[in-house]
């Protein structure tokens, strides 16, 4: 008898096939979990306070086309 737990669930079957045995994989799939959370955090804060993403980049000292390129990569 086959001990294996079957799953019908698709990113169960996913994270399984290509996730669980690689720790190079799952660091980056926590690397993208981060930087999606910090991109939405951004944008929650410019639409709370009404911030311009000139003012937002000079507040956090950052060139604003940096700032456009990383809210549009990873907010997409």
């Amino acid at each position: 008898m086959n001990n294996k737990n079957i799953t019908s669930d698709g990113l169960e079957i996913l994270y399984q096939r290509y996730y669980a045995n690689n720790i190079e994989r799952q660091l980056e799939l926590e690397k993208a979990r981060l930087d999606d959370q910090v991109a939405r955090k951004i944008a929650e804060l410019k639409q709370t306070y009404h911030i311009s993403n000139k003012a937002l980049a000079e507040l956090i000292n950052l060139d604003e086309s940096m700032l456009v390129y990383y809210l549009n990569f990873f907010l997409k």
